[in-house]
């Protein structure tokens, strides 16, 4: 389900910070164990998001 309006960005904040505690992955899984595609498109889906993010709050994004 959606988060209502009023409090969208404060959800999105607490679930943000969870994956950011959970970020590793592979630390996560037992040892056979690989990450799956599925989490791996929801990573990189993060990283884009917070990209565009930061370019629309007039920050400048230099990639490594």
């Amino acid at each position: 389900m959606g988060n209502m309006s009023y409090c969208r960005f404060g959800n999105t904040a607490k679930d943000l910070q969870d994956c950011v505690n959970n970020w590793e992955l592979e630390e996560n899984l037992e040892e056979d164990e690989e990450p799956s595609e599925y989490e791996v498109r929801g990573k990189q889906q993060i990283i884009d998001l917070a990209k565009e993010i930061v370019e629309m709050e007039g920050y400048e994004v230099v990639e490594n």
